[in-house]
């Protein structure tokens, strides 16, 4: 990408002296892109001693306000300041104080270019940047890394994914209504965000926002809607969304177990390392994407960190000590002892490998198999070996009564903790429930369920949800996945995980033909999905499992650990 006019930026005289105060308050710039659209950006510098006139710096990218509530971004900068970097935030085009329209992605990779370019030639800089953030300013960072920016040294892109079509808008051909309708409103619709109650319940789906904002609808969902699954606007995105194998600055992949973009947070980080690399290191920890932690007995909601100012310092502490550390070692040049490899097992602690999965992890096989009453949460059985015969599990789905999805909130899965018991007693959802555990089942790595089933509509969706049954007989969910087909066979994938069946406690997997509001609905209806008002058809499933048969779940078992 080539350079910018040097008088393209804000002269940097007129911005010293006020930065020379050293003060919190940032310093508000218009940064002229190439195309001529100025973006909002916020400028924090540290005290200047006699002596230092320059500092690495750090910059975020984000449409969710760089002074707002969501992000707390004086906050993080004011912690920044004090570990004695330069600090720079900027709105991205069309949000809050920046010009443009809105097109999520489209503008990320040249903006970053060019917003890298002005940074760099400031005489506070030093040359060496660092990018930092969550979700939707993970992936500026990508592509603000794949603009090739000589200035740029290191990223640490937590909770997100370069995969855009095939992990924020899909998952196996489903696309992911609940987030990506939520984000749309709240994000997407107007300069500032959307504050509005979720209602699900209205149909036809194409007026879930306009319903919940009062009219006022959301170009970027319409364009989402319009495209089906295979439009080309998928393709538009395609292209643009950064290669991690072509990346070759140091990044630490931050994820979360519970976490959206889990699948395509690994899939990021083996994709960086796919070209003999060693400067891809991943973290993940049992939290969601809003960092929220999974509680000690399993049961109870999580800690909530945004409960009080004090809880929310603490938390930002130790969610950027980590971030720190890594740009401390590529921004400062100070040695760090790093493995390639840290996660957590929830209940065990933190733990360190130099590959994923850790030496050790065996493929272990479960068969389903059907008992004689399928009904209740117990469901059949999850065997080491299939039954004998084959063997065929029926459910029906009433479009008019979707599977619900339990959580209340799609990004913190883990302000509760629902029971999955509550949808597993449904006639439409089938399980399978493995024995009693003699030992811990460690799960460390890939798993997947690989399903024979077919369908009475010519496309049909399949929900699976790997669950844990604690003693008391308490459900909560591990993992869930989803696959759209229109053949006889499907295979569900559940990501990577990093987990403990307890000795005495179950594992179980759950299957059923919809997760609503998680995913959008399969009507059978010509009219498609999001156009349907009253939706009529059922759907039969029919699934074969036993021998003979293509259905098993694979997992990834770690037998000795640790």
């Amino acid at each position: 990408m080539s350079s910018l006019p040097s008088d393209s930026f804000p002269s940097e005289q007129s911005l010293d002296p006020t930065f020379a105060s050293g003060s919190v308050d940032p310093v508000e710039v218009f940064l002229r892109m190439s195309d001529g659209t100025r973006l909002a950006t916020d400028v924090y510098l540290p005290r200047r001693p006699a002596n230092r006139q320059q500092w690495p710096t750090l910059l975020a990218r984000l449409p969710y306000g760089k002074r707002g509530l969501v992000a707390f971004m004086p906050t993080v900068a004011s912690y920044l300041l004090e570990r004695g970097y330069a600090v720079v935030i900027q709105d991205v085009r069309g949000k809050f104080g920046s010009e443009g329209q809105q097109t999520p992605f489209i503008h990320e990779a040249q903006d970053g270019y060019d917003t890298l370019e002005w940074i760099s030639a400031q005489r506070w800089c030093n040359g060496r940047i660092g990018m930092f953030g969550d979700s939707y300013y993970g992936f500026t960072q990508w592509a603000a890394a794949a603009s090739g920016h000589r200035s740029l040294h290191a990223i640490v892109p937590r909770v997100t994914s370069t995969r855009l079509v095939s992990d924020w808008f899909f998952q196996g051909g489903v696309f992911c209504l609940e987030t990506m309708a939520d984000w749309a409103a709240q994000t997407w619709t107007q300069s500032d965000l959307s504050v509005y109650a979720r209602d699900w319940n209205v149909r036809p789906l194409s007026k879930l926002v306009p319903e919940w904002l009062d009219g006022r609808r959301s170009a970027s969902l319409d364009r989402w809607m319009a495209a089906g699954s295979n439009g080309e606007y998928w393709d538009t995105l395609r292209r643009v969304q950064p290669d991690p194998s072509r990346i070759g600055i140091p990044v630490l992949h931050l994820g979360g177990a519970w976490d959206v973009f889990r699948r395509g947070q690994f899939w990021d980080w083996r994709r960086g390392n796919r070209a003999g690399r060693s400067n891809h290191y991943l973290s993940f920890s049992a939290v969601d994407h809003l960092g929220l932690r999974i509680p000690e007995d399993g049961h109870g909601p999580a800690y909530n960190w945004m409960a009080t100012a004090s809880d929310m310092e603490v938390h930002i502490a130790e969610y950027l000590s980590e971030t720190c550390n890594f740009l401390d070692e590529h921004l400062r040049d100070r040695a760090v002892s790093r493995s390639t490899v840290t996660y957590e097992i929830p209940g065990l602690g933190r733990y360190e490998s130099p590959q994923w999965p850790p030496a050790g992890v065996v493929g272990v096989a479960l068969h389903p198999s059907r008992s004689r009453d399928m009904s209740g949460p117990e469901g059949g059985v999850l065997d080491d070996s299939p039954s004998s015969r084959e063997q065929v599990v029926l459910w029906v789905q009433d479009p008019k009564d979707l599977v619900p999805s339990l959580e209340a909130d799609p990004w913190g899965v883990l302000f509760e903790l629902p029971d999955e018991r509550r949808v597993e007693a449904r006639e439409d959802v089938v399980t399978f429930t493995a024995s009693e555990q003699l030992e811990d089942l460690i799960l460390l790595g890939p798993a997947q369920v690989h399903l024979e089933v077919s369908s009475s509509a010519q496309t049909y969706q399949i929900v699976a949800k790997l669950v844990h049954v604690f003693s008391d007989g308490f459900a909560r969910r591990i993992a869930v996945g989803a696959a759209t087909r229109t053949a006889s066979y499907v295979k569900v994938d559940f990501g990577d995980l990093a987990y403990r069946i307890p000795r005495g406690e179950h594992l179980r997997l759950e299957i059923a033909g919809s997760s609503f509001p998680r995913y959008l609905p399969v009507f059978g209806d010509e009219a498609g999905p999001w156009q349907v008002s009253n939706p009529s058809e059922t759907i039969e499933y029919r699934l074969r499992v036993g021998r003979g048969t293509s259905t098993i779940m694979h997992l990834s078992v770690h037998p000795n650990f640790p």
